[in-house]
């Protein structure tokens, strides 16, 4: 019978860790935290796919950008030869 020495080393490297992280205090401390029962979550959390956002094209962005600085009835207007008035939030008339 042959030993895999290369393993044999890895797994005790691996549990000299574990001792030293058992025998910290504070290590073992917060790493209680993350400990759980083996049922507590009977199944690991799936991450949720999020696919891309839609964005407004440039025309949108445009007329989004006259509804804020001139009203919202701005981009009615456009073109209409009608003045626009701007107001601030009080109804005050902008210069």
């Amino acid at each position: 019978m042959r030993f895999d020495i290369q393993k044999l080393d890895e797994r005790i490297k691996k549990l000299q860790e574990i001792r030293r992280i058992a025998t910290d205090p504070e290590i073992s401390s917060i790493l209680s935290e993350f400990v759980t029962v083996r049922d507590e979550y009977p199944q690991p959390a799936t991450p949720t796919n999020v696919g891309p956002i839609d964005m407004p094209g440039p025309e949108a962005t445009n007329e989004l950008v006259n509804e804020v600085v001139h009203g919202a009835d701005a981009h009615r207007m456009a073109g209409s030869g009608a003045d626009v008035e701007a107001k601030d939030l009080t109804g005050t008339r902008l210069p």
